[in-house]
């Protein structure tokens, strides 16, 4: 997916998009960003909420050590671009 490539945070967003749930460490190996460059991102797209951590009651679900992110919700360019595609 290209939708949001050419930042990032695009970059990141695309990776959680298409594995639904991923680590820091995961996104940097889909994205070519380091560990570092996608840990900094990360708390950027929650405050924008855009992305969230996955929880499990009160605490945060972990893999390898590392939290798992996940979508917080479809913006509407990503809405619009399914519609169009259906």
């Amino acid at each position: 997916s290209l939708k949001f490539s050419t930042t990032h945070k695009g970059r990141i967003l695309d990776a959680l998009e298409d594995a639904g749930t991923a680590t820091a460490h995961e996104i940097s190996l889909a994205t070519g960003l380091s560990v570092v460059q996608v840990d900094r991102r990360l708390p950027e797209l929650a405050r924008d909420d855009l992305a969230e951590v996955l929880r499990i009651g009160d605490a945060d679900v972990t893999r390898d050590g590392f939290r798992v992110w996940r979508l917080k919700k479809i913006c509407a360019t990503t809405q619009q671009n399914e519609g169009a595609a259906t």
